[in-house]
């Protein structure tokens, strides 16, 4: 059984009530000169340290293993040190309250430091202080983040942890309305800290909108993003010349159900009904790259970067054929070290993943701007986030200030673990930043059907799939069909109901530039009508 901490005065235990067999012992403290709310403080202290060193009654919950010695005398330690930082703290304010310039000068120095009651926890500490409760831990970073991104909220987490010295694994998740992503990345330095391995994969989800022919509709796609790089590291003494020299490759994948449904529109002029049919159908890309990259310092505030590669991009249509183009990739960056701890950061490429990215950062906080201009018909995107670094937010005094140069903590020669975690918790720029998926027009068609061979009056009507003209009197018979001026006998895409010529719009070929199209039919007067209908791409 653990033994009881003496801490001012022995604790006497109180006779029993008479009217019941044993009563609750009271525990009287004794608070020294410390004020009422220290007196507190200690009080909960203790009641935590009673529930860490305490066993689980006989006939409650399970009997829980006994701290060790070495756990309850640090303990003991942390407390008696927090009592003797107390009663320190308030004898100074004592002292100081006659005279003025004794207290300015103490309250400078108790609110640079704080009486705190620190308790190990696993690898991290618990501190009960004057102003402050916070978990913290030297190795970790966490930021919140919030924006907006093609005019609709999204609000971003980031997390990032030192498994060891030398290897960093983060996530971040971004939430919005219309797109979700959860990235991974890690980040490992061999034993030499001469070569970098660095690796991220992305899923995102959501539902962008699309501008279909026939008006604008969102889809829900989801895509699969993964980069790799490995990087020489150099080791420049004063931190300018050349910092890494390495490689990288990236990937990505789309895919959507493509479920939606056709959509047609009418048109009605004095000599002709337009119609157009629309499938509604997006391709959805596949992305390939890979580049040379190299970064630079050439003066201790100024870093420089730039990569020179080339990207690959395949879209299957809906009719069999595939858009298929190569680009050269080229990419250039640059960070500069402004007044005291403030950074910018600027990259610009012609990859498909972001045209422009670029960003403020502070020690807790950072702005950030990208654009990604859609290539070829793909989406377009633009991106406005502000992040907090709610580590170094609540537990500031746990993250000192970096003095070095900006060239030397970039390169290897000021290599540490914050390095690693500062890129761990970072957006990899390879990774698109949107979908790569666009609207697919092979399947477009309009439908021109002149009136000069309908009877005066005659409708034309449209339900997305088959278009209606309203022709004749009774029943209908289908006599010949001519496409071009050239005879094709009964075709499949005509049919007839009574008083009805049908065509069906999903079965009509894309016609390379325009088809013509002669169809005739006679009535139950054997009154006959030509009808000419011609069908053109969008």
């Amino acid at each position: 059984m653990p033994q009881s901490v003496s801490l001012r005065k022995p604790i006497a235990p109180r006779a029993p009530h008479p009217n019941t067999e044993s009563s609750p012992r009271k525990i009287s403290v004794d608070c020294g000169g410390l004020r009422s709310r220290h007196c507190v403080r200690v009080l909960l202290a203790l009641a935590a340290a009673f529930a860490l060193t305490t066993p689980a009654a006989a006939g409650g919950l399970p009997d829980l293993p006994a701290p060790q010695a070495g756990d309850k005398r640090e303990l003991e330690r942390a407390f008696a040190a927090f009592l003797q930082e107390s009663a320190r703290a308030e004898q100074a304010r004592r002292d100081a309250r006659g005279n003025p310039m004794m207290a300015a000068a103490t309250g400078t120095r108790m609110g640079a430091s704080n009486p705190n009651l620190t308790v190990p926890v696993g690898d991290g500490t618990v501190s009960l202080g004057r102003d402050s409760f916070a978990l913290s831990t030297s190795d970790s970073r966490f930021r919140v983040g919030g924006g907006a991104m093609d005019n609709a909220p999204i609000g971003r987490i980031e997390y990032a942890r030192l498994i060891t010295d030398r290897f960093a694994l983060g996530a971040s998740m971004q939430l919005g309305e219309y797109q979700r992503e959860l990235i991974g990345r890690g980040i490992f330095v061999d034993a030499s800290k001469q070569y970098e391995f660095d690796a991220a994969v992305s899923l995102m989800k959501g539902r962008p909108s699309f501008d279909f022919d026939s008006g604008s509709a969102r889809v829900p796609v989801t895509q699969l993003a993964g980069v790799l790089s490995a990087r020489r590291l150099f080791t420049p003494e004063s931190g300018l010349g050349l910092h890494a020299l390495g490689a990288s490759a990236w990937g990505a994948r789309a895919h959507s159900r493509n479920d939606l449904s056709s959509r047609t529109v009418l048109e009605d002029y004095a000599n002709y009904t337009r119609v157009l049919y629309d499938p509604r159908r997006i391709s959805t890309g596949r992305l390939y790259g890979a580049s040379v990259d190299l970064q630079y310092a050439p003066s201790s505030s100024l870093v420089l970067s730039s990569s020179l590669g080339l990207e690959h991009e395949r879209y299957p249509m809906g009719d069999g054929s595939v858009e298929s183009r190569h680009r050269p990739y080229l990419s250039g960056g640059v960070k500069f070290a402004l007044y005291k701890d403030y950074l910018f950061d600027m990259r610009v490429s012609t990859g498909v993943s972001r045209d422009l990215i670029a960003s403020l950062s502070g020690d807790k906080a950072r702005l950030s701007f990208g654009m990604s201009r859609g290539r070829d018909g793909a989406l377009n995107s633009k991106t406005v986030m502000v992040y907090v670094d709610l580590m170094k937010l609540i537990s500031p005094s746990r993250h000192t200030a970096d003095d070095t140069s900006l060239a030397l903590r970039e390169s290897m020669q000021q290599y540490t673990g914050a390095r690693l975690l500062d890129k761990a918790i970072t957006r990899p720029d390879r990774i698109p930043q949107t979908f790569l998926a666009k609207v697919d027009r092979t399947g477009v068609r309009e439908v021109f059907v002149e009136k000069a061979g309908l009877p005066p009056g005659a409708e034309v009507s449209a339900d997305g799939q088959r278009l209606t003209i309203a022709v004749g009197s009774g029943a209908l018979v289908l006599a010949s069909v001519q496409k071009n001026g050239a005879d094709i006998g009964i075709s499949p895409q005509f049919s007839v109901a009574p008083e009805q010529l049908v065509v069906d719009l999903p079965r009509l070929p894309v016609p390379t530039a325009t088809d013509e199209y002669l169809v005739r039919v006679t009535d139950a007067t054997t009154s006959a009508y030509n009808v000419k209908i011609t069908v053109g791409r969008k």
